[in-house]
């Protein structure tokens, strides 16, 4: 009997390489999630210091109109900065959330075309387990016929 062949093989190697690409995406976003966190934890650390400056500065009861502006102006820059920082790890997570449905999207399409190629590979080789077995129950048939006939 003839090998076993898949007529939709070549759909299933483009599901495939649909799934690696989406794959490929989604690795670059949680890349760019990883580093927006790491942005934010630096915007946060910056915006402490500035407040622990200020507040050791204060502390000290001495201080000028000026430095107390240019601490408050300070202070103000950083918490902006971690707003703006929080605002991109936000927007990095929706963009990873996105990856990952569009992934799961393309796994799915991929098994759905495996599961196919599974279930014909099973009826095939039960078809072939029925081509042999007849074709043994026929050498058996033969062997007794011409037993019986001697």
């Amino acid at each position: 009997m003839k090998k076993f062949r898949f007529r939709l093989e070549r759909l299933l190697a483009l599901r495939e390489q649909a799934e690696r690409l989406e794959a490929a995406a989604l690795g670059g976003a949680m890349r760019d999630e990883a580093r927006e966190r790491d942005g934010l934890a630096h915007a946060q650390t910056v915006e402490s210091r500035a407040a622990e400056e200020a507040a050791a500065t204060g502390a000290s009861g001495v201080q000028t109109v000026g430095e107390r502006a240019h601490l408050d102006l300070a202070r103000e820059m950083a918490a902006r900065a971690a707003d703006a920082a929080a605002e991109e790890v936000a927007l990095a997570e929706a963009r990873t959330q996105a990856a990952r449905a569009a992934f799961g999207v393309k796994r799915r399409e991929r098994k759905t075309v495996e599961r196919l190629k599974e279930q014909r590979q099973a009826a095939w080789n039960d078809e072939l387990g029925r081509d042999e077995r007849r074709d043994m129950d026929d050498v058996a048939l033969r062997s007794r016929t011409k037993e019986g006939g001697r």
